[in-house]
């Protein structure tokens, strides 16, 4: 985001990652691309990136995680990398949790960072953590304190649900679909097996993309996922396990069953 003087909207930007991992503010207005800081890292592309500030300055940090499985908290203005975190490698959640930071690698290893969006960033010692999954919390080896769960993988990808309430959606391929409550720390709903094809064969599990549409509306805990063979389905976690829809996606097709 920017500011422009005399009341005008403020300029496009945003920010990307790329192939070696190095971070750069695209000015859309202005048809530029600046360097964010950093060095290269050869063969460890950027994969996900979050704003990570604290409430009000969202957008003065960036939490960045890496395909090694390396995550930095950085300054976005000058790029500064203010803490490290090693999760298992290929992170498919990086999410504001409270103060904390939700990391969730595709293994299904999972962690909140203590503190990395909270007002102060902590300023301990950087360390190595040991990415090995183990209930519990950590710090005590000078890395950053974790508080580690784990969930049923492969994940392909997990989402916070929108209002606050603690609950994480994911799936992978051959994965159905679950939630996991954080605050109940286990698996609360999950998602029944489809029934079998027309030729009595089993139809597999390939989720690609998870999200919440409980803004929608909000007295139902409606989810939505996608699959890598074009299948987008609806379900209603508040009432039943079956999906409630599902929409097959073709080339210039579409197909509600």
């Amino acid at each position: 985001r920017g500011s422009r003087a005399g009341g005008a909207p403020p300029a496009m930007r945003f920010l990307a990652g790329d192939e070696t991992g190095i971070l750069k503010w695209v000015r859309v207005e202005a048809k530029k691309v600046e360097r964010l800081g950093g060095s290269r890292r050869r063969g460890d592309a950027a994969e996900r990136l979050c704003w990570s500030g604290p409430a009000g300055e969202r957008e003065s940090r960036v939490a960045v995680a890496y395909a090694s499985g390396a995550v930095e908290a950085r300054a976005s203005s000058s790029g500064d990398v203010l803490g490290t975190y090693q999760a298992s490698a290929e992170v498919r959640c990086l999410q504001v949790l409270d103060a904390g930071l939700l990391v969730v690698a595709k293994d299904g290893k999972a962690g909140v960072v203590a503190n990395w969006c909270a007002e102060d960033f902590p300023q301990a010692p950087e360390g190595d953590c040991d990415g090995d999954g183990a209930e519990g919390a950590e710090g005590e080896q000078g890395g950053p304190e974790v508080r580690r769960f784990e969930l049923p993988g492969p994940v392909a990808e997990a989402r916070l649900e929108p209002s606050g309430s603690r609950r994480l959606a994911f799936g992978g391929d051959e994965n159905d679909l679950k939630v996991y409550d954080l605050a109940k720390e286990q698996i609360t709903w999950r998602a029944r097996n489809l029934k079998e094809s027309a030729l009595c064969l089993r139809i597999p599990t390939r989720i690609s993309t998870v999200q919440w549409a409980t803004t929608l509306a909000p007295s139902r805990s409606l989810l939505l996922c996608g699959t890598t063979d074009g299948k987008i389905r609806i379900y209603d976690a508040s009432s039943q396990r079956k999906p409630l829809y599902e929409l097959l996606m073709n080339h210039k097709q579409g197909a509600g069953s």
